[in-house]
């Protein structure tokens, strides 16, 4: 009873979701430090715990620890040093962080009103999009044959060049340069314009700032 009440209070409150999003991404800034990576991956932790609270994810809250604890377990992968362990790390992020974009995605187009928490949740799952690719690049530059962009390059590339490549921005400083790298880079670039044009776009058009009206009720028996 005291886990629906906790849940109850953090449901649909997407913006503290958000707000660890970004954190995890300003984190990652500096992931080419130890701490860095370890504070990134303590906020994706919590990010999976506040996805579970404000999705209502249909599953018992037992499932929550356990998460939580995959969660604690690549966070040790990926700080810790070896290309073997910080792969799989960044593979288990990227699973991880996969299912809370499924999560969010599914909670936020189920609103039967836009709120400002439905914006809210459309930005979470264009920051979760970004995160996943993140983690994807990573771990192929860690456990394929040659480095993604041809050279070694710092941890918080990674994070850069995702969210460069989600807004098709394309500066070009850095370029994919191994053909798998170059495939995941044209789909996430073409979900980041899909997403973009009809996901987030159709429902700032639909946002409104007020209440859904009050339902009006029955007439007293006689009147």
């Amino acid at each position: 009873m005291r886990f629906r009440r906790d849940q109850g209070r953090v449901q649909d409150r997407f913006g503290l979701l958000l707000v660890l999003l970004v954190a995890s991404f300003l984190t990652l800034g500096f992931a080419s430090e130890q701490w860095a990576r370890a504070v990134a991956g303590l906020l994706q932790v919590a990010a999976v715990l506040v996805a579970f609270a404000a999705t209502r994810i249909r599953l018992d809250h037992r499932w929550l620890p356990l998460l939580g604890g995959i969660g604690v377990v690549i966070v040790v992968l990926e700080t810790t040093e070896g290309d073997l362990s910080s792969g799989l790390g960044a593979i288990g992020a990227a699973v991880l962080l996969g299912v809370i974009l499924v999560a969010v995605l599914d909670r936020v187009l189920r609103h039967r009103y836009v709120s400002l928490q439905t914006i809210y949740g459309a930005l979470c799952a264009y920051f979760l999009i970004g995160l996943t690719f993140s983690s994807i690049y990573a771990a192929m530059n860690a456990l394929g044959p040659e480095p993604v962009f041809g050279e070694p390059v710092s941890e918080s590339v990674y994070s850069y060049f995702s969210f460069v490549t989600l807004t098709t921005v394309g500066f070009g400083d850095y370029t994919a340069q191994t053909d798998l790298a170059r495939r995941f880079v044209a789909i996430e670039a073409i979900i980041g314009q899909v997403f973009i044009a009809t996901t987030l776009a159709r429902l700032v058009s639909l946002y409104r700032s007020s209440s859904p009206p009050a339902e009006t009720p029955p007439p007293a028996d006689g009147h």
